[in-house]
């Protein structure tokens, strides 16, 4: 007799939080084929309109009814199992091939765990050809980059600085604790913990002193943050944020690609390539390894986490310690850092100056307003003169706020002879 279990179950099986949150997907939509009820729209924790509380409820119930379905479906000996997955497959159409055999892959691991037999020809026609990339993709220029980060609110430009010169991924990025910065140390460091790592590999990695100033910058913001976010009920992944939140940046990845597009679109350099934005957050790991001009390019590996570039300095450095390769390891980033940079200026001093514009085009508004009302009055009065002495300590509490006194303009022009 086969041992069988629902999808909950077989989630459970795999440690990575990613890849139970992928599988879980694949498996929804290949049952939802199935079982119609899967996709009612009242069960939809994703409606616009709800409350944190309710999208909680509905992803709960949607996934107790998706255990159960998938535990039915998987006891019955007699399912057709070869005509669903091609059925599946059929409604993937318009998805990248990788995506596709990605979502496949899922659904036919946990057939396969029901003990299912797959045969080897089965599986080769549901994957198809190993076909490449069909979405077109390229980095940002360096001046491209630097007109995004001006349009990206706080915490996107403290998160965009780091990975641009820290060459991290971004799933390793959102997952980082506010606890696994060193920002004392020079250069300033981020201790990635193995858990979030894609190889499971913990790894320090470095930040250029423009990322230092941004976070920093996103550091006495985050408090403000939490507490909107708390106030709007905001639907980040599971929870929202609360006042002991220990994350960096306690936002979802697709949070943050929201914000990202925008920031392309402000910049005009929106491009789409099968409904995806040529110019990836991702794209930005490229970027650490092109523009840093690494002597020794082994060493920009190691500090992405790729097992290649680690396996490399190790057998080089085997003989002369840790702290040998630490030590060549921190000058070769500290020589890299001017050409990661992307601001070319104190990044706070760009936010600063940022806020500034803004108070200064609410000041200006207020200006306008008051001389249009002084002129009125002025038009009524016989005597000019008085009116703007009267007004005189109005105007200099308007004037602190700008570099140029407003009033010039205004004064009375001189009698002519």
């Amino acid at each position: 007799m086969r041992e069988v279990q629902g999808v909950g179950g077989f989630l459970m099986t795999y440690d990575s939080p990613s890849t139970r949150g992928n599988y879980n997907s694949s498996l929804l939509a290949f049952f939802s084929g199935i079982y119609p009820e899967l996709s009612a729209g009242a069960l939809n924790p994703r409606e616009k309109g709800l409350t944190l509380e309710e999208k909680k409820a509905r992803a709960k119930t949607r996934n107790e009814l998706l255990d159960r379905l998938s535990l039915e479906y998987v006891s019955d000996d007699d399912r057709q199992i070869k005509k669903a997955l091609f059925n599946f497959k059929e409604g993937l159409k318009g998805l990248a091939p990788r995506t596709i055999r990605t979502k496949i892959a899922a659904v036919i691991s946990y057939l396969e765990d029901a003990e299912y037999e797959i045969r080897p020809k089965t599986k080769r026609k549901l994957y198809g050809k190993a076909n490449g990339r069909v979405t077109k993709e390229r980095l940002p220029t360096k001046r491209e980059l630097n007109k995004m980060v001006k349009c990206l609110p706080i915490e996107g430009k403290a998160l965009t600085l780091m990975m641009v010169s820290a060459g991290m991924r971004i799933g390793e990025s959102i997952k980082l604790m506010v606890d696994d910065l060193d920002l004392e140390h020079e250069p300033p460091r981020v201790i990635i913990p193995y858990q979030i790592t894609k190889t499971q590999t913990g790894r320090i990695a470095y930040m250029s002193g423009e990322a230092k100033e941004a976070i920093l910058t996103w550091l006495k913001y985050r408090p403000e943050f939490i507490r909107k976010a708390n106030r709007r009920g905001t639907y980040l992944r599971d929870t929202i944020p609360d006042d002991d939140d220990p994350r960096l940046f306690p936002f979802s990845e697709t949070n943050f690609q929201r914000k990202w597009r925008a920031a392309l679109d402000k910049v005009g350099i929106l491009e789409l390539s099968r409904g995806r934005v040529t110019i990836r957050p991702h794209g930005l790991r490229k970027c650490f390894r092109t523009w840093g001009l690494w002597q020794v390019p082994e060493i920009a590996e190691f500090l992405m986490g790729h097992i290649g570039g680690a396996k490399s300095l190790k057998s080089v450095y085997g003989q002369y310690g840790d702290a040998s390769m630490t030590a060549d390891i921190i000058k070769a980033y500290l020589d890299a850092v001017p050409n990661l940079t992307v601001m070319g200026e104190s990044t706070e001093r760009i936010m600063i100056q940022d806020t500034k514009i803004a108070e200064m085009s609410q000041t200006i508004a207020e200006l306008k307003s008051m001389v249009l009302g002084l002129n009125d009055y002025i038009s009524m009065t016989k005597d000019p003169d008085f009116v703007i002495k009267e007004k005189q300590e109005e105007y200099e509490a308007m004037m602190k706020k700008t570099s140029e006194n407003p009033l010039k303009i205004y004064q009375p022009a001189e009698e002519k002879n």
